[in-house]
This record gives C-alpha cells, sequence and structure tokens, in this order.
C-alpha cells in the first residue's frame, strides 16, 4: 500500500514541530555534526508515513532528533539514538520489498547470553522473520540455519582495532570516500563484530555490486 502524498507530508509537518521542540530533561543521546541526511522512501515499502516513524522514535526512547525537508521525502537526523532507530526499521524495511539487495540486519537472539547476529540473510536465522519485527527486542533463534548461525554471532574481541573511535575516526579509518571498505581491511567484511560495530556508531551498511565488500550506506 502506498502513503498518501499530502498524509505523509502532514506527518512530516508533526515530525519538524516536536523536533523544534524543547527537550527538557530527557537525554536525547549524543549529537550528531553535522545531521545525517536519510531518505524516507522505506516507509513506502512498509505502508507507513511519518506520524508512524515519530511514534516508533518514542517508543524506542529515541525522541525525535529530526528536521524534515521541504519535499517531504528526506530526514535530516539530528542524534545518534535517533539514528540507530532510524536505520534499524531501514534495514527492516527491506524484508518488504524482496527484489532489493538487503543491508546487514542487526537480529537480537533469544538464548543465553544474548546471542547477536549480524547477517543478511535474516529470513536463514529467523524463519518467517518480517519488516514490522524490527520492534521486537529479542527474536527466537530455534529455526536458525546451523551454518549461518555460527558464521553470524558478534563474537567481541578485546583487541579489536576499531575498539573506541568515533563514527567520523571509524569511517576514514576503514572505508573510502564511496563509503566502501578499503581493500587492506578486507579480512574484517565478514566479522560480525566489526559490522556490529559500524551498525553501532549510526551506519547502514549494504553490500557493494562490484567488490561484494561491505559498503556504508551514503548519508
Amino acid at each position: 500500500m502506498m502513503v498518501n502524498r499530502t498524509t505523509r507530508i502532514a506527518g512530516l509537518a508533526l515530525l519538524a514541530a516536536l523536533a523544534a521542540a524543547p527537550m527538557g530533561a530527557q537525554d536525547m543521546g549524543e549529537r550528531l555534526s553535522p545531521a545525517v541526511s536519510v531518505p524516507l522512501d522505506f516507509l513506502d515499502w512498509m505502508g507507513h508515513d511519518a506520524d508512524w516513524l515519530s511514534r516508533q522514535l518514542a517508543d524506542a526512547g529515541a525522541g525525535t532528533g529530526l528536521v524534515l525537508d521541504p519535499s517531504g521525502d528526506m530526514a535530516q537526523v539530528g542524534t545518534l539514538d535517533a539514528l540507530r532507530a532510524v536505520n534499524r526499521i531501514r534495514a527492516f524495511a527491506h524484508l518488504a520489498q524482496p527484489g532489493l539487495r538487503p543491508p546487514f540486519f542487526d537480529l537480537r537472539l533469544e538464548g543465553e547470553g544474548d546471542p547477536r547476529c549480524v547477517t543478511q540473510f535474516a529470513a536463514g536465522i529467523v524463519p518467517g522473520i518480517k519488516a514490522d519485527d524490527f520492534a521486537r527486542p529479542r527474536l527466537p533463534a530455534t529455526g536458525a540455519d546451523p551454518a549461518l548461525l555460527e558464521q553470524c554471532l558478534v563474537k567481541p574481541g578485546a583487541d579489536a582495532g576499531w575498539r573506541g573511535l568515533d563514527r567520523n575516526a571509524f569511517r576514514d579509518r576503514y572505508f573510502d570516500k564511496s563509503g566502501v571498505l578499503k581493500a587492506e581491511f578486507a579480512d574484517l567484511a565478514a566479522d560480525p563484530a566489526f559490522l556490529a560495530a559500524a551498525i553501532d556508531l549510526g551506519f547502514l551498511v549494504g553490500q557493494e555490486d562490484y567488490s561484494g565488500l561491505p559498503r556504508l550506506e551514503s548519508e
């Protein structure tokens, strides 16, 4: 179902008003400078509008952190918490558009030790997973393909070279100007802990068509 553009613009106006409101005592998370541009086409894929998006951010404890472009097609995201929440929804929205190459999904799974899986093959880990499952804090792994699960589990290492880097330093060190993982770090392309670090820093991580290497979606 496509969202009526008038309804969507109205929702965006509401978001803009919320973004301009004083934040009071609530901690809205680390501020991003500059703000990050995010396309809103994923809302159409899911059959939702920007009013719905504002509720999801509030439910996630991310507030608004948004400034809307007059076109209604883009948003400027101003806090890291809001960016993580928006990018999680953007990633899961690909499950409603199966013809698109999926990004890497961040799946928090049920089980001892709160396992975390970063994979492009979400349905191989959680059969029947849907776009709206982004809101579930934990997902069942009982039907997971054992080989895929072993490959995607995040196993943090104490000597991780990216530990402590902010998002700008992380991007500059590991990715080229096009957002593609630098060739000298190709061994990290399948490292779930490295991909999880990128996601935690507010990046939507996809895959570059030519090389197959991880690519940060443009901002």
